[in-house]
């Protein structure tokens, strides 16, 4: 009788842990403590305690008739239409490129009970060598890892094949070093005023790329300080799907002109496409004088985050960012060099608020 595949030997701080998957499909542990740490216990015998408790969950639930899971490709197409109403564009769209992986490699009429942990395995490896980056990797991994434990909840499937895959997002060094500095040299580089609402609503309002460009002007509320957003992004997750952000007074005047200069029947504030985006950033950047790094659009919208917090509380600046504290002290808490010249974050910030205040008065002010 082959072993359980859903108990994993793991590490709980100085112990062993067992994890594995009960009759309904929820993760249950089963700690080896009573062997000892883990610095006295070998991990063969800890192997030996989670192939003795895969034998005995073997023992213990009846093995299922195979033609009960249902192909790959009919599981990918019914628990799509299950999601699609809840899934935003962007998220299916990368649904559907995870499940165009999937049938490619294991073919749409596989029996999703077919597919083990060792071909799971082998489909990772596979993603790897077409020269996927393995953060893009691990993204497809969690989305596989989502579609069959569903089938798991459904008791189609004993366990799941792909959750020993490697699927934690790594933050990343995609910031570049901003400043509040560089703000005038952007907008003043800016080719025209689509431009110009682009990377003032970046800078300012610390919106999304894609949340600017869906921006519509009956979105902007003038006199009010305020703009709304749709949460395409974290709609489907939270619930949530409009957020209010504030809107700085040198990011309204920037969109009271772009109005002004916008044709009457046009709707969206920047206007731009996302291709557009894409080739146009980098020289945006080079005329500005600015230094190329890999994200600028992330960088500026960290920089708003971090900003901000120097003068509002943290739960406020959230809503308005459209993230909890977990995704802000994971992805934007990026330091840079300014720390280690004496000058405290938080007094930076607020000097770099009131200097950026004067400059573009200065900037705006008719000669």
């Amino acid at each position: 009788m082959q072993p359980h595949q859903g108990v994993r030997l793991q590490k709980s701080g100085p112990y062993w842990q067992l994890e594995y998957r009960d009759d309904d499909g929820n993760r249950r542990f089963k700690s080896l403590q009573a062997m000892g740490p883990r610095s006295k216990v070998p991990k063969s015998a800890a192997q030996a305690e989670a192939d003795k408790l895969a034998k005995q969950l073997a023992t213990e639930r009846p093995s299922k008739d195979t033609d009960e899971a249902p192909t790959l490709a009919d599981w990918i197409d019914e628990y799509l239409g299950l999601r699609r109403a809840e899934l935003a564009p962007k998220t299916l769209a990368d649904y559907l490129g995870t499940c165009g992986y999937l049938k490619e490699h294991f073919g749409p009429q596989t029996r999703c009970s077919d597919i083990k942990r060792a071909d799971a395995d082998r489909w990772r490896a596979e993603l790897l060598g077409r020269g996927l980056a393995d953060e893009t990797v691990r993204k497809h991994a969690r989305r596989a890892i989502t579609l069959f434990r569903a089938l798991v909840v459904r008791e189609a499937i004993p366990s799941n094949p792909f959750d020993h895959l490697p699927s934690a997002s790594r933050a990343r060094a995609i910031h570049g070093d901003v400043d509040a500095s560089m703000i005038p040299k952007l907008i003043e580089a800016c080719p025209d005023r689509r431009w110009r609402a682009l990377m003032a609503l970046t800078c300012y309002a610390g919106l999304r790329r894609g949340e600017s460009l869906d921006l519509q002007w009956s979105d902007v509320k003038f006199g009010r300080g305020k703009i709304v957003v749709h949460n395409a992004k974290t709609a489907g997750a939270t619930g949530i799907r409009t957020r209010d952000v504030k809107m700085e007074p040198e990011l309204e005047v920037i969109l009271a002109q772009a109005r002004d200069d916008a044709g009457k029947d046009e709707s969206h504030v920047v206007g731009l496409s996302s291709d557009d985006v894409n080739h146009g950033i980098h020289g945006l950047l080079e005329r500005a004088g600015i230094p190329k790094y890999p994200k600028p659009l992330h960088s500026w919208r960290s920089w708003r985050s971090k900003s901000w917090k120097a003068v509002h509380p943290e739960y406020i600046v959230n809503q308005w960012m459209g993230h909890s504290s977990v995704v802000a002290a994971k992805h934007y808490s990026h330091i840079d060099e300014s720390v280690y010249t004496g000058e405290s974050e938080l007094d930076r910030l607020r000097r770099e608020n009131a200097e950026l205040r004067e400059m573009l008065a200065a900037q705006l002010t008719p000669a």
